[in-house]
């Protein structure tokens, strides 16, 4: 993998950003962009990608898909969705800092569970962050612990999103499956140190 230089990878995060702001479908998505492009300008900004970088994630690919701005031009997999990129910058943040609550709430909730639990579905993630969707009869409950609470269809959006933000970065790997797809840690250092964040402190 060809050296990283985290101001270059920077530079070039806010110039995708960029392209999407020019090209966005209306200013509701130009304003939420052009507060994203002025998050990842900041100072701190640098450090996270170098934490990054530390753990070997090669940022290539996630600009490259930055870049897309037509999500009608290319596959779902290589589009990033506004609520996506937010959590993945937020991501960055709570690596570099070492702290989870740079996370927005519902990954917190999600990710919370997944490092109890290890493997958990699309409809568990959701359950994680909605008490509204039920476990039917025919299936098996887990214990989730819930840190954020929303309506059904609010928690389809933003458990769809963290999936995003996590498979992007390299932390999580979605397996799909016939009926319901889930979601795991990958087996890299910065699934581990998401992971950690999420690590009971011993008494």
């Amino acid at each position: 993998m060809k050296k990283q230089n985290a101001k270059i990878v920077q530079k070039q995060i806010v110039s995708a950003i960029q392209l999407r702001i020019d090209n966005a479908a209306n200013a509701s998505a130009s304003a939420t962009l052009i507060a994203e492009r002025a998050q990842f300008e900041r100072d701190s900004m640098t450090a996270c990608i170098q934490t990054m970088i530390d753990y070997g994630f090669d940022f290539s690919s996630l600009n490259d898909r930055l870049m897309n701005h037509d999500k009608q031009a290319v596959s779902a997999d290589d589009y990033v969705a506004l609520y996506a990129l937010q959590k993945i910058r937020k991501a960055l943040f709570a690596l570099g800092q070492n702290v989870k609550t740079a996370l927005d709430g519902y990954s917190l909730s999600i990710l919370s569970n997944l490092t109890r639990l290890q493997t958990l579905s699309t409809i568990n993630a959701q359950r994680s962050i909605s008490r509204a969707i039920e476990f039917d009869e025919t299936e098996q409950q887990i214990l989730l612990k819930r840190l954020h609470n929303c309506a059904p269809s609010t928690a389809s959006t933003q458990a769809s999103s963290t999936r995003e933000a996590m498979r992007l970065l390299n932390i999580c790997i979605v397996h799909k499956k016939h009926k319901n797809d889930a979601i795991s840690f990958c087996d890299n250092a910065q699934a581990k140190a998401m992971q950690k964040l999420f690590e009971e402190k011993a008494a």
